[in-house]
């Protein structure tokens, strides 16, 4: 029981950690497509973050057997997905 306890512990805590980090590379992802500007439009934000949810799932795809890698980058695409609806109500 314990164990099982530690184990989904660990799995939510790897699963937290990859969000936190697919929202990072996102938002390096848009610094630099904005050329370091200190702003940019909703559209701006919605195209770049479109691309990089696009960028993540090729890379989910070509990630062979390596499962990990895989679900790292699927997970990313999906945090961007969310992203992209949270911005389009922005609209």
């Amino acid at each position: 029981m314990v164990a099982s306890a530690s184990l989904e512990m660990e799995k939510e805590f790897k699963e937290s950690s990859t969000k936190q980090w697919a929202i990072r590379e996102l938002e390096n992802y848009i610094r630099k497509r904005l050329h370091h500007r200190p702003d940019g439009s909703v559209d701006e934000f919605i195209r770049f973050t479109n691309e990089f949810a696009m960028k993540m799932a090729r890379y989910s795809n070509h990630s062979g057997e390596n499962q990990e890698m895989h679900e790292i980058f699927q997970t990313a695409s999906s945090v961007a997905a969310d992203i992209l609806d949270l911005l389009n109500a922005m609209k």
